[in-house]
């Protein structure tokens, strides 16, 4: 086998697993064609994937904390690839954790995208593998601000709005009210399946509200 990653998933039923992996294989064919990076996979066997190995040193959420005037473009691009993923030849098709640990830079400077299943905290669960693109792209975005950094992000706002900008222009078309209420009770649901507070998940739900809300037009 080639040089490759292993994920182990634990608590899966068998049919469960193998549509982790079938979806797994439907992520790289949505992205295969085109300029982003996201590993193939190589096999798997007894609740293990092995993936494609890549070398991907820059997690795009760190280098925001450490360039707060981080090129717009990124997140243009960003928004680029989960609406190629949504609008793949597979209708109704979900990366499942687009977040921006999720999301890397190679020493090439491709963007690359990693483990497309549910949270682990989450374990399986459908509806986050095939369903509405719309729910995962309002939940990326309120999990943007989470993704810098609360305190960083509130005394950054020009940053994260502008960020959010850009991966609207990227994604070309956001909106309506049903998937933004369900991204909400999946945001609140993750985070305190996390092991946070009810206080501490709404604090950064309604400061990833603000931020969505001022980052529209």
């Amino acid at each position: 086998m080639d040089r490759h990653f292993k994920k182990h998933f634990e608590n899966y039923t068998q049919g469960q697993f193998f549509e982790l992996v079938g979806h797994s294989e439907e992520i790289w064919k949505a992205l295969e064609q085109s300029e982003f990076i996201t590993p193939r996979v190589l096999g798997s066997s007894d609740g293990i994937i092995y993936y494609e190995y890549l070398d991907i040193p820059f997690r795009i959420d760190e280098v925001w904390k450490k360039d707060l005037d981080i090129d717009p473009v990124i997140f243009k691009k960003i928004g680029e690839m989960l609406l190629l993923i949504h609008n793949s030849s597979l209708d109704s098709l979900m990366h499942g954790d687009y977040v921006l640990h999720n999301i890397f830079l190679n020493s090439s400077e491709d963007l690359c995208l990693i483990d497309c299943h549910p949270p682990e905290v989450v374990g399986y669960d459908r509806s986050f593998l095939y369903g509405d693109g719309q729910i995962e792209t309002y939940l990326f975005l309120l999990n943007l601000a989470s993704s810098l950094g609360v305190k960083l992000a509130l005394a950054n706002i020009k940053s994260v709005r502008l960020a959010m900008l850009s991966f609207r222009r990227g994604y070309d078309s956001i909106g309506g009210l049903r998937p933004l209420v369900s991204a909400i009770i999946r945001f609140y649901k993750i985070r305190r399946a996390s092991g946070y507070s009810d206080f501490n998940s709404l604090m950064h739900l309604l400061i990833g509200l603000f931020f969505i809300g001022v980052s529209r037009g």
